[in-house]
């Protein structure tokens, strides 16, 4: 094993290799993921435990935003070292031990007794991805995301398979949660060794003072409340969703807008392994490639956008009837407004990210907070015009307020930082 992973170290990735592996990894975690919620509707009579499961997967994402507190990107993009390795992963197990007490109390209040047991296992099943995400941090800035590829290759093959297993037997999904969790142990003891192979063996000391932390927190924390509350949208409007019209509409309209996650995971490829690529540009004072880059990704999102459509309108019919049978026919034309909403969340993380990266927290909180705050009136209003098409609605035009905020914010930054660099001459 250790041979595994010392081959590994020898060789950084280039950048085209680290999107290649990030994309591959994703994918198939996504795919996997996705592919739990139509299997949670194929293997049940009707779509109530697909509902249940969308209020889960709803609720642990909010869990994950906490846990995960924005870190990495800053972690990526800390290009002097200011915190090191192992402070990183010290301030995760806060965060996440934050997140949790948070969900649990929002779960306790906002759902049934039973179903909040079943969003705590989901909970704790995501832990597993939150921990890891930040020791793919310290691979994504040794420039060795293809550990990461294959973390979430394996992670996501083995997730689905196990619930597909337990749940076919045994209808529990509180059961098939903790066949997902077991599965997850061994793979995070990998992520771990493969993390120390790439990083320095000195940053896992594991000295973690009160005033790193403090400092650390304090920094990040508007980006974290930011990205928290970019999460709570999608989570508010599926909620308004499940008590204007019931789980089995809901489980329908997440089992139908699923797919669309991988379209949103698509497009934050091409911008992800690219972070520290931009704090480095704005190290370097090369504003002209971050312009070039930002016209570049922004292109790129626009394009997913078009071809995801044209793909779901040739094919989108056909391909929800064979996954979830002709039940669904009715409901294909969910799917359109589902994706320019998934893309839509796509382009406000990157902008949030890009926020981060500027060191810009401040605008990374108010212009998340601003679509939380417009898409409950949305939901209810559209809901009312258009059924469960409204949720989608309100959610593309909260995000795409709260984006146009954050493009002005970033190109006062710019001006400014540009206008700084003449100055001084850099």
């Amino acid at each position: 094993m250790s041979m595994f992973f010392n081959n590994f170290k020898t060789k950084d990735l280039t950048t085209r290799e680290n999107i290649m592996w990030n994309a591959l990894g994703s994918l198939v975690f996504l795919g996997c993921q996705w592919l739990i919620t139509v299997f949670a509707a194929r293997l049940s009579n009707g779509y109530s435990d697909a509902g249940v499961l969308a209020i889960c997967m709803s609720i642990a994402n909010i869990y994950a935003q906490v846990g995960l507190f924005k870190i990495r990107s800053y972690q990526v993009s800390d290009l002097t070292c200011e915190y090191s390795a192992s402070e990183y992963i010290c301030f995760r197990l806060i965060s996440m031990a934050m997140g949790l007490a948070f969900v649990l109390l929002y779960a306790i209040f906002t759902c049934s007794l039973p179903t909040a047991f079943s969003v705590f296992l989901y909970c704790v099943y995501k832990s597993f991805e939150v921990f890891i995400d930040v020791l793919h941090g310290i691979d994504q800035k040794s420039r060795r995301m293809d550990l990461c590829g294959i973390s979430m290759f394996v992670r996501g093959v083995l997730s689905l398979l196990v619930f597909i297993l337990s749940f076919a037997f045994l209808k529990s999904l509180n059961v098939s949660f903790l066949c997902m969790i077991l599965v997850n142990v061994p793979i995070l003891l990998l992520d771990w060794y493969g993390a120390f192979s790439v990083c320095n063996a000195g940053e896992f000391h594991f000295a973690f003072s009160a005033s790193r932390w403090r400092n650390l927190f304090v920094e990040c924390l508007p980006s974290a409340i930011g990205v928290v509350c970019c999460s709570a949208v999608t989570t508010v409007s599926r909620q308004l969703l499940d008590y204007m019209s019931g789980s089995e509409i809901l489980g329908i309209y997440a089992s139908v807008c699923t797919p669309a996650v991988i379209v949103q995971a698509g497009a934050s490829f091409v911008y992800a392994p690219l972070l520290g690529d931009y704090a480095a540009y704005l190290y370097n004072g090369d504003f002209k490639k971050i312009r070039k880059s930002f016209v570049v990704s922004v292109a790129c999102f626009l394009f997913i956008t078009g071809v995801s459509l044209v793909f779901s309108y040739l094919f989108g019919d056909w391909f929800l009837r064979t996954v979830f049978g002709s039940s669904i026919s009715g409901y294909t034309d969910l799917l359109y407004l589902a994706l320019v909403s998934a893309v839509s969340t796509a382009l406000i993380g990157y902008l949030t990210d890009l926020s981060i990266v500027f060191r810009n927290m401040r605008a990374s909180l108010i212009c998340n907070l601003i679509p939380l705050l417009i898409v409950g009136p949305l939901t209810i209003w559209f809901v009312s015009l258009f059924g469960p098409n409204g949720v989608s609605i309100a959610i593309v035009i909260s995000f795409i307020i709260g984006s146009i905020a954050l493009c002005i914010s970033l190109a006062n930054t710019i001006k400014r930082l540009t206008r700084n660099s003449t100055t001084t001459g850099k």
